[in-house]
């Protein structure tokens, strides 16, 4: 069992950031009911996560599907704090410097949701635009360029459009181009970079987060040229250590091109680097057109000398790293782990690098399937094997899940008649009630279960359905009946679990009544079978349904699936407990 309370998927980010000052960075996850922090104590170890703030978070209102968050210093102070584009525009929790925040504040009405501003059309960023070491705020809209310069104090004055290009209407789309804000000269203040159709145009910084016109930096590695997101490969940095950025591709075939830049946004044509990231190596597909989507490739500072990045690459067996600056050897196998092959796929697991070690030591930070997983860097585009095991938590299943929900029918008396269709449907009910609450209608339950599985990202109040549950008899006169729900398409995690709920509807053909009782049984992944719930509670034995009372509404047991916040390292988790039981009534 996690501290946590949750399994963190796809819809829930992470990401390893310094947020006390010591150099070392710490985990921090926007969660289902809260930002969750654990600190790293300098050496790479991670203290049991806490709630740094009840904010950013999905019950909230925040999703990855239409909202931003970042990390980023808006004031003085050093520590990071939280910068969220919102419904209503941008919000702001400044960091105190020992993992938590203080209140979200709306900082600026624009960039936000309502403002016609979406996650599939336009990046926005939080970057320090004119060198005065406070974050300032960029976003590719459908004008163009805009951009918030901070006052000095973590606020922000009015968004301003500062150029007409990169943005929806100059043809500019998130499927096709990248676009990136990065120094390019060496100045310290950061350009903008994109791949558009014709090859790759910049726009200068002036020194004060408004920028030159555009010009052609490259007239390569563009859409045109059939460079495309997901196939491809193109990345900018300082790879030289010359204060100089360049841009690394791959292409299909995994060959990798360099093409050194010139210091005023301008490139040199792109030549491969004498490497492949495929034929010569088995860590990806040794096939033409390597599909990239799966295989996380990025610039990091591996060996911590703050000059030069290298290139990071994830594959079907470990990690392969490429230093551009040496001249003999310059590929490297930096650990047989991460791969794919090893259980780390791109839909449940987050890889990146960070310096996890404090005093300039980088390391990787692997968001597995059960656990945060970590690697030390040699400072040679090597690292520490084998991968250690850090924190049991943050993980793709940071426990356990259910695998099925069974309900037993006896029949006591009157059978249900072969043409009356029987409907069912098990809720995660909120303990907030002593009573089991209205079903509802048929036809609202079976769209609201509809919606609810078309939104990944949204939380999910449905654990399963069984439409036409008596399609294949076995309902008469003393029959007993086991039905299989079927679960809905996200996983369930225990920790989800609260207050169990079953929903029964009939639609008679003509006059039925139908006298049974019913057991329900949730068994989780490890075998686990969780306190059964019935409708023989509190005296009460059976259920009748007809024509006129064709609905029912159950609740059980309720789950307590909590665990204390800090437990000592090394004692175990509690087991889930009743705390109390409800009584299920019928409708």
């Amino acid at each position: 069992m996690s501290w946590t309370y949750q399994s963190w998927g796809i819809n829930l980010p992470r990401i390893a950031v310094d947020l006390t000052g010591n150099h070392a960075a710490d985990i921090l996850g926007f969660g289902y009911d809260g930002v969750w922090v654990s600190l790293n104590d300098g050496n790479g170890n991670f203290s049991p996560p806490n709630i740094g703030i009840n904010d950013f978070c999905i019950a909230t209102g925040w999703s990855v599907k239409n909202h931003v968050r970042l990390l980023a210093n808006t004031t003085a102070s050093g520590y990071p704090d939280i910068v969220g584009f919102g419904e209503a525009g941008v919000y702001v929790a400044r960091g105190n410097g020992d993992g938590t925040f203080l209140p979200a504040d709306l900082v600026l009405a624009n960039l936000g949701y309502n403002q016609g501003w979406c996650v599939e059309k336009h990046p926005r960023y939080v970057v320090d635009l004119n060198g005065n070491g406070k974050a300032d705020l960029i976003g590719f809209g459908d004008e163009g360029v805009w951009t918030a310069m901070n006052k000095g104090d973590g606020t922000f004055n009015p968004a301003q459009l500062i150029l007409e290009d990169f943005g929806y209407n100059q043809a500019w789309r998130v499927e096709k181009h990248l676009r990136f804000v990065v120094d390019l000269d060496g100045d310290g203040k950061p350009d903008i970079i994109g791949f558009g159709d014709a090859g790759v145009y910049v726009a200068m910084n002036k020194g004060d987060g408004t920028f030159y016109p555009t010009k052609v930096g490259l007239g390569d590695l563009g859409y045109n040229q059939l460079w495309q997101i997901n196939s491809h490969v193109r990345l900018v940095g300082d790879v030289m250590g010359v204060g100089k950025a360049a841009i690394v591709a791959a292409n299909g075939n995994a060959d990798v091109l360099v093409a050194l830049g010139n210091g005023d946004g301008t490139f040199q044509p792109a030549n491969p680097a004498g490497m492949s990231l495929g034929y010569l190596y088995t860590y990806f597909q040794s096939s033409p057109n390597i599909d990239f989507s799966v295989y996380p490739v990025f610039l990091a500072d591996i060996i911590g000398d703050g000059k030069r990045k290298q290139l990071v690459a994830f594959g079907d067996d470990g990690v392969l790293t490429i230093d551009f600056a040496k001249t003999a050897s310059p590929l490297f196998s930096a650990i047989a782990d991460f791969g794919i092959n090893s259980g780390w796929t791109i839909d449940k697991t987050i890889r990146m690098v960070a310096n996890i070690g404090g005093g300039g030591k980088p390391g990787i930070v692997g968001f597995g399937e059960t656990g945060i997983y970590t690697a030390m860097s040699k400072g040679d585009d090597t690292f520490l094997p084998p991968a250690t095991f850090a924190l049991g938590d943050f993980a793709h299943t940071s426990g356990r899940v259910v695998s099925s929900i069974t309900i037993v029918f006896k029949m006591t008396g009157d059978n249900l008649n072969d043409d009356t269709q029987l409907h069912l449907f098990i809720k995660n009910r909120k303990s907030d009630t002593s009573d089991s609450g209205a079903p509802g209608s048929l036809a609202q339950n079976i769209q609201d279960y509809a919606d609810a599985e078309n939104n990944w990202f949204e939380k999910n109040p449905y654990l399963g359905c069984a439409l036409f549950a008596n399609a294949r008899g076995g309902f008469g006169d003393g029959d007993t009946r086991l039905v299989n729900i079927l679960l809905r398409k996200k996983p369930i995690p225990v920790e989800e679990l609260n207050l169990p709920q079953i929903l029964i509807f009939i639609v008679p053909k003509r006059y039925d009544t139908w006298k049974f009782e019913y057991t329900v049984a949730i068994t989780l992944d490890d075998g686990t079978q969780l306190p059964a719930f019935g409708s023989n509670v509190d005296g009460i034995t059976g259920v009748v349904m007809d024509q006129d009372n064709f609905s029912y509404s159950g609740i059980g047991t309720e789950l307590n699936t909590q665990q204390p916040p800090s437990p000592p390292p090394g004692q175990p988790l509690n087991s889930i407990r009743i705390t109390k039981i409800k009584t299920a009534t019928p409708v």
